[in-house]
């Protein structure tokens, strides 16, 4: 039986070697020279591959259709010139150190996927400093992509377009990053669309966001951020920069818009925290924050700025409507506002504090003395700032001199056996093993067989596949 069972370990160690010699041979690193070797490499290798790639200029489009990843040797001296394309559900893509450039869609993720974009940089082929003559998108989600992850880390972004979020139940997040154009983040689902995109969720975290104006004609106008047509939109800005410049022309460019050109967004939440807003534009229609129509105004979408600084060269802070209202929550002294409708009643995520660690929440009140209670059943007329009482919890320390219930002695003595324990004979038969367990083993023995002998032979057509 302990044969068996040595054996058994041994078979064991054996699979787990050839898994590990496996998975060695299906993730490779290829060298790439040039742009014929790139096509040719990309076609052959297998998912979860590193294709590496010298410093040169690559002139082709890459159609991707596995998990991959295309690395550079530097990010200004390997050049991608030409489209790369995610038409392939459930792959993930990572670009990494290296120059992508067109004078089109850059990257345009087609099909549900995760792309990943690190170290790298992003820029229409044609960028001059402003966004004068091209409609490019830099990383364009396409609605048939819905549900994809985009992840930006350590990169820069340049189009007229940078990052459109054209679906929905998409997630996008970009870290220590700069993202510029005319649009630098577009969250729309298009003009043309009959309903709301549902559930995008967007987080931007210690990165410059640039919108610069283009000059088209006497009526273009955008924002730096728009959102249009969304739904449940969760957009997260912390400790970041989003500003308008101005290079040519005199056209209107807001901060962060909500646009009526397409269908009305509702129930959108935008929390920025430590971050700037710069309102660069001195013409007298832009704003830091702009919802250009009345139902937009009207539909629940809440902008919270949290410890941020607002700065204006024509001090318009907030464009809305018609009339509207501040209304500012104060939690431990630090206060956050949105704007609202005038004579509205105060929707209720604005007012869920949250979980406030070590405190007890109990309640909104009109002072910060907590004598007059709030009452969020009332519509405002004017601005207003409510306080959350908090109460912190104070936790009883344990004193160590308190006596524990003391351990009961027993009353009753143990009493001795009075029988003597019987020693045990020698069987006068062999003991016979459980037939039962032998069959298991048998079995087990058996598929572990087969399964060696499965992954030797893919082991050696893998390895056919990539000589």
């Amino acid at each position: 039986m302990e044969n068996i069972k040595k054996g058994l370990l041994s078979l064991v160690a054996f699979v787990m070697i050839m898994l590990v010699a496996t998975m060695s041979v299906s993730a490779e690193e290829i060298s790439v020279a040039n742009t014929d070797d790139l096509a040719q490499k990309l076609a052959d290798a297998a998912a979860g591959d590193t294709l590496i790639l010298a410093d040169g200029t690559y002139s082709t489009d890459l159609t991707v259709d596995k998990d991959i990843t295309i690395k550079g040797t530097s990010t200004d001296g390997t050049i991608i010139n030409g489209s790369v394309i995610l038409n392939t559900e459930g792959i993930e893509v990572t670009l990494d150190t290296l120059t992508v450039t067109d004078s089109a869609t850059i990257i345009d993720v087609k099909a549900t996927s995760t792309l990943n974009v690190n170290n790298a940089k992003v820029i229409y082929a044609g960028y001059n400093g402003t966004f004068a003559a091209n409609d490019s998108d830099g990383i364009w989600l396409e609605k048939t992509a819905n549900g994809s992850t985009v992840n930006v880390v350590g990169s820069t972004v340049v189009a007229k377009y940078a990052i459109w979020v054209y679906g929905e139940e998409n997630k996008v997040s970009i870290d220590d990053s700069t993202i510029n154009g005319w649009a630098a983040i577009d969250i729309s689902n298009g003009n043309g669309a009959s309903t709301t995109a549902k559930n995008n969720s967007v987080t931007v975290n210690n990165s410059d966001i640039i919108g610069t104006n283009v000059y088209n004609g006497p009526t273009d106008a955008y924002g730096v951020i728009v959102v249009g047509g969304q739904s449940n939109l969760t957009l997260e800005i912390t400790e970041s920069t989003v500003k308008n410049e101005f290079t040519v022309g005199n056209n209107s460019l807001d901060v962060i818009l909500f646009s009526g050109a397409y269908q009305t967004s509702e129930e959108t939440e935008i929390s920025i925290v430590n971050s700037e807003l710069i309102n660069n534009d001195t013409t007298t229609n832009s704003a830091v924050i702009s919802y250009d129509t009345e139902e937009i105004q009207n539909g629940a979408n809440i902008v919270t700025l949290y410890e941020t600084t607002v700065t204006s060269e024509n001090d318009l802070v907030y464009d809305m409507t018609g009339d509207y209202i501040t209304f500012t929550v104060d939690l431990l002294g630090v206060q956050s506002s949105t704007p609202l409708p005038t004579n509205s009643v105060i929707p209720e995520n604005v007012l869920d504090p949250g979980n406030i660690e070590g405190y007890t929440f109990e309640g909104w009140y009109l002072d910060a003395d907590f004598t007059i209670p709030f009452d969020p059943s009332v519509a405002l007329d004017a601005d207003t700032t409510i306080y959350a009482k908090l109460t912190e919890i104070v936790e009883e320390p344990e004193d160590p001199t308190e006596p524990t219930d003391p351990v009961e002695e027993p009353t009753d003595p143990v009493e001795e056996p009075t029988d003597p324990v019987e020693e045990p004979t020698e069987p006068s038969e062999p003991v016979i093993e459980n037939p039962s367990t032998l069959d298991n083993i048998s079995v087990f023995m058996i598929l572990g067989a087969i399964s060696v002998i499965g992954l030797a032979v893919a082991t050696v057509v893998l390895k056919k596949k990539h000589n």
